[in-house]
């Protein structure tokens, strides 16, 4: 029987992001857009040890970039520092953005922290915080941004563990809307052995199978429109018989969100302006507290609709929205 352990699942961090295309959010929200993955990040270390998790695992896509940016690599050699102070460990795999073959700082790491190699894939042990064997954790890292092989099929399980951990970024029976890296089946990874699959590279989070565990945790901090929704990993608890329990942990900072809002052919300004902060107020909701950036799809018929599209007036109206919602602090 093997002891019970938990951990935490994490992928695609992209930290440090530059949030292009934002110049007509105002500046106070730029700046909190500017340094949300950088807080994420700190959200998830705090959640960790809060929770006294045995270790973190990290999905690939760390970095933004191939080159990394210096204010990235200081904040997470910061983050890995304060979970070895602890006694937890780190295993890492790099992904298509933040490849190994990519410039980065010379910095020293904590001895906990693993980050696995692009040869082939590595086999180490993790530990529970009282020192006991929890599972063997498996990886490899790419080398180059485009990586076309279907490195799953190397993963072969090593015994002397009493689970079987492999962690990878890649596209899963080829996942439209994401390029095809490291691509495999899922038919594939249920039959190799393993008994998670932590996997990174997709950025909504998705359980693909049960016992063996495919998941992909999302990432911790949406991006953009197209990132909508609450954003964070996977606690995982492994009971003593090998049971799995999965538990959603939001980490980000910011939230993006999308509401439709549509204008009959007889509405006049009166009604636009109660549409207009019936969804602001049903995005507020749905932000439960945190900050959001909040984006009203304009739809439907009529003069109305004409002269906003015509004459520029959606954007005095979304002037007007956020002095009645209140300035963003």
């Amino acid at each position: 029987m093997q002891p019970p352990f938990r951990f935490m699942h994490a992928a695609d961090l992209h930290l440090d992001s530059p949030f292009r295309g934002l110049s007509k959010v105002p500046s106070a929200v730029r700046e909190r857009l500017k340094n949300s993955t950088l807080n994420a990040l700190d959200k998830l270390v705090d959640t960790v040890l809060r929770e006294e998790l045995d270790f973190l695992v990290l999905s690939g896509d760390l970095y933004d970039a191939a080159d990394r940016s210096l204010r990235a690599q200081l904040r997470m050699q910061k983050a890995m520092g304060r979970l070895a102070e602890a006694g937890v460990q780190a295993f890492v795999v790099h992904g298509n953005h933040d490849p190994s073959g990519g410039r980065s700082a010379r910095l020293d790491w904590p001895a906990s922290v693993h980050v696995f190699g692009t040869e082939e894939v590595g086999c180490l042990p993790a530990f529970t915080r009282e020192g006991k064997l929890a599972a063997h954790v498996y990886g490899i890292s790419y080398r180059e941004s485009a990586v076309k092989d279907n490195l799953a099929m190397r993963y072969r399980v090593q015994e002397g563990a009493p689970f079987h951990l492999a962690v990878l970024h890649g596209n899963i029976d080829g996942l439209e809307g994401h390029d095809n890296y490291a691509p495999c089946k899922l038919a594939e990874l249920a039959a190799s052995g393993f008994d998670y699959w932590a996997f990174g590279h997709i950025h909504d989070r998705r359980v693909l199978h049960e016992y063996p565990h495919v998941v992909y945790p999302g990432n911790i901090q949406g991006r953009s429109m197209r990132e909508t929704g609450p954003k964070g990993a996977y606690r995982v608890d492994v009971s003593e018989q090998g049971r799995v329990r999965l538990s959603f942990r939001e980490l980000s900072e910011v939230r993006w969100l999308v509401r439709e809002v549509r204008i009959g052919e007889e509405d006049g300004e009166q009604a636009l302006q109660d549409k207009l902060l019936e969804a602001a107020e049903d995005g507020r909701r749905e932000a439960e507290g945190r900050p959001s950036v909040l984006r009203l799809r304009l739809t439907g018929s009529g003069a109305l609709l004409e002269r906003l599209l015509r004459d520029g007036e959606a954007e005095e109206w979304a002037g007007e929205l956020r002095s009645w919602l209140g300035s963003p602090r």
